[in-house]
Protein backbone atom coordinates (compact mmCIF):
# COMPACT_ATOMS: atom_id res chain seq x y z
CA UNK A 1 0.00 0.00 0.00
CA UNK A 2 1.46 3.32 -1.10
CA UNK A 3 1.23 6.34 1.27
CA UNK A 4 -0.81 9.37 0.26
CA UNK A 5 1.13 12.02 -1.73
CA UNK A 6 1.11 14.52 1.18
CA UNK A 7 2.64 11.89 3.49
CA UNK A 8 5.56 11.27 1.12
CA UNK A 9 6.94 14.82 1.47
CA UNK A 10 8.69 14.93 4.83
CA UNK A 11 11.15 17.66 3.97
CA UNK A 12 11.57 20.43 1.48
CA UNK A 13 14.65 22.31 0.28
CA UNK A 14 14.22 26.08 0.18
CA UNK A 15 16.60 28.79 -0.96
CA UNK A 16 17.37 31.52 1.58
CA UNK A 17 16.05 34.86 0.25
CA UNK A 18 18.78 36.87 1.99
CA UNK A 19 21.67 34.63 0.89
CA UNK A 20 20.53 33.10 -2.44
CA UNK A 21 23.50 30.73 -2.61
CA UNK A 22 22.48 28.92 0.58
CA UNK A 23 19.65 26.44 0.93
CA UNK A 24 17.71 25.29 3.98
CA UNK A 25 16.10 21.93 4.66
CA UNK A 26 12.55 22.42 6.05
CA UNK A 27 10.70 19.69 7.98
CA UNK A 28 7.24 20.11 6.46
CA UNK A 29 5.72 17.12 8.26
CA UNK A 30 6.51 18.66 11.63
CA UNK A 31 3.16 20.47 11.83
CA UNK A 32 1.37 17.09 11.92
CA UNK A 33 3.20 16.01 15.08
CA UNK A 34 1.12 15.84 18.24
CA UNK A 35 1.78 18.77 20.52
CA UNK A 36 2.50 18.60 24.19
CA UNK A 37 -0.24 20.31 26.20
CA UNK A 38 1.24 23.33 27.96
CA UNK A 39 -0.32 24.12 31.29
CA UNK A 40 -1.06 27.81 31.69
CA UNK A 41 0.17 29.75 34.69
CA UNK A 42 -2.35 30.36 37.47
CA UNK A 43 -4.07 33.74 37.33
CA UNK A 44 -3.88 36.21 40.17
CA UNK A 45 -7.51 36.83 41.17
CA UNK A 46 -6.83 39.35 43.94
CA UNK A 47 -8.75 42.61 43.54
CA UNK A 48 -6.10 44.70 45.29
CA UNK A 49 -2.41 44.13 45.99
CA UNK A 50 -1.29 46.57 48.70
CA UNK A 51 2.43 46.48 47.79
CA UNK A 52 1.91 47.17 44.05
CA UNK A 53 2.34 50.85 43.16
CA UNK A 54 0.36 50.42 39.92
CA UNK A 55 -2.95 49.53 41.59
CA UNK A 56 -5.60 52.22 42.01
CA UNK A 57 -5.23 53.80 45.42
CA UNK A 58 -1.48 53.15 45.69
CA UNK A 59 -0.41 56.29 43.80
CA UNK A 60 1.21 57.68 46.93
CA UNK A 61 3.74 54.81 46.88
CA UNK A 62 5.23 55.79 43.51
CA UNK A 63 8.61 57.55 43.61
CA UNK A 64 8.60 61.33 43.10
CA UNK A 65 9.17 62.76 39.63
CA UNK A 66 12.89 63.41 38.99
CA UNK A 67 13.80 66.41 36.84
Amino acid sequence: MEPAPEEKVLREIRIKPIVPGESVLMATARRRRPRKKVESAPQDTRRHVPECVFYLGNESQTPPLQR
